[in-house]
């Protein structure tokens, strides 16, 4: 009768070693914030530098324009906007550049 001890080499199941992938959820999450941070941070140096070098500054707004909520008792508007300047996507592609090297 056998008592639950099994030794190496007699009936184990060779189990295969979890491995993470490459994508998984975590450099998905990571790519996300650097993209995010790296466009801000491109933005804000193309404000900034737009006096010295003008094309860091040239860029496109998108977005909704705001629209006023009236719910009797409350008002409040909603929109969206966002600043797309050349130096926000330069930031943004260096920042997936770093983490794509990790």
């Amino acid at each position: 009768m056998q008592t639950g001890r099994v030794r190496p080499g007699e009936g184990t199941v060779l189990q295969r070693p979890v491995r993470r992938t490459r994508h998984s959820r975590r450099s998905y999450s990571a790519i996300a914030v650097a993209l995010i941070l790296g466009g801000f941070l491109g933005g804000v140096l193309g404000e900034l530098l737009g006096s010295v070098a003008p094309f860091l500054a040239k860029g496109q707004a998108i977005g909704l324009k705001p629209t006023l909520v009236d719910l009797a008792i409350l008002k409040f508007p909603i929109g969206l906007e966002l600043k797309v300047n050349v130096a926000g996507l330069v930031g943004a592609m260096a920042g997936a550049a770093l983490i794509g090297r990790r």
